[in-house]
């Protein structure tokens, strides 16, 4: 297969697989973050005549995207390297490449809230500078096509990559090298609404108001257990009490200091959505948890009266969520008396 060959199957294989998502997302569903990348790998020259004098030499670049959902990303790409003759230093051909590109993940999900993991593909076309020796830097079109499979580690995403490189010439063939090698994504945000993750414990279907910013509600205990909308207590990512919390909590002090001689302890537990990273969300739940229970020990309660969890999501209360209000039902904070 020749260099010419190999970058248009790349260029059709690209756009067939970022059309298809291109065409897929709603308005509603561009949640933007910033994506950045870096990436190194060998470069090999596949096209007549340069790989019979031309040997394989470095590559390394960066991108930084804009993305508008989990399938879709674009953005501009700088990389370059270059190519040794003869198994020496000596005598080069130096290679650069300004693209606009634009990437797909195709297996991505519309509410995955990550941007930078899995299958990705990518077509970019730009400035390609050539610069041989005893010559001087020659400007042409340039055009790339990648794939590759970034897995997560933690906040970032590592993984292999292949990706093809055609520099157009007028006068003479066009250059083309395949470059395989690993790339690193950083800045992989979650999209606001979907940050928190963490679903919890009893196996009994429990509800909770599902507006974004329910109200204060009477404190009522039912058989010992009281669930409350997260959001009556926390903004959006934040283990800080809320003025609705605090006046949630203050029923609970009273309600301890009508019957609390028959409590022998009160679990607090903090609870949200399978979705995001499991650790962030855990720890988040305990930390929200850890809050009420020291709100509630400064206006009475005997700490030692006060167990605290934050759960993942091996017992979410809508299970199999998958509307905005059903996440919402799954995010939320219970107490139960034990007696």
């Amino acid at each position: 297969m020749n260099g010419k060959t190999l970058t248009r199957l790349a260029l059709v294989a690209s756009l067939a697989a970022l059309g298809g998502p291109a065409l897929a997302i709603p308005e509603e569903a561009r949640d933007e973050a910033l994506l950045l990348t870096v990436d190194a790998g060998l470069g090999i020259p596949v096209s007549d005549p340069e790989r019979d004098y031309l040997n394989p030499g470095m590559w390394a670049g960066a991108g930084l995207y804009h993305t508008w959902s989990p399938m879709l990303a674009a953005g501009l790409r700088a990389h370059g390297g270059f190519l040794t003759a003869d198994g020496t230093g000596d005598d080069m051909l130096g290679m650069g490449l300004f693209s606009l590109a634009l990437r797909a993940r195709p297996l991505a999900k519309k509410d995955d809230v990550r941007r930078g993991t899995g299958l990705w593909v990518e077509t970019g076309i730009g400035l390609g500078l050539l610069d041989g020796p005893g010559s001087d830097t020659d400007a042409r079109l340039g055009f790339e096509g990648a794939v590759g499979w970034n897995f997560e580690a933690g906040p970032l995403g590592v993984g292999p990559f292949f990706r093809v490189l055609h520099f157009f010439q007028r006068d003479a063939s066009d250059l083309v090298a395949v470059v395989i090698g690993a790339e690193v994504n950083l800045f992989d945000h979650r999209p606001e609404g979907d940050k928190e993750l963490v679903a919890g414990p009893p196996p009994h279907v429990e509800t909770a108001p599902a507006e974004p910013r329910p109200s204060p509600i009477v404190a009522l205990f039912i058989e010992d257990r009281l669930v409350v909308d997260e959001t009556v207590f926390f903004d959006f990512d934040k283990s800080t009490l809320r003025p609705e919390g605090k006046s949630k909590l203050d029923e609970i002090v009273s309600a301890w200091r009508r019957e609390g001689n028959s409590w022998k302890s009160l679990k607090i537990m903090g609870f949200a959505d399978e979705r995001g990273p499991a650790d962030y969300n855990i720890q988040l739940s305990r930390d929200r948890a850890e809050a009420v229970a020291a709100y509630l020990s400064a206006h009475g309660m005997p700490a030692e009266k006060l167990d605290t969890e934050g759960y993942g999501e091996s017992h979410p209360a809508v299970a199999d969520a998958t509307t905005p209000e059903e996440y919402q039902r799954n995010r939320r904070v219970e107490f139960r008396i034990e007696r």
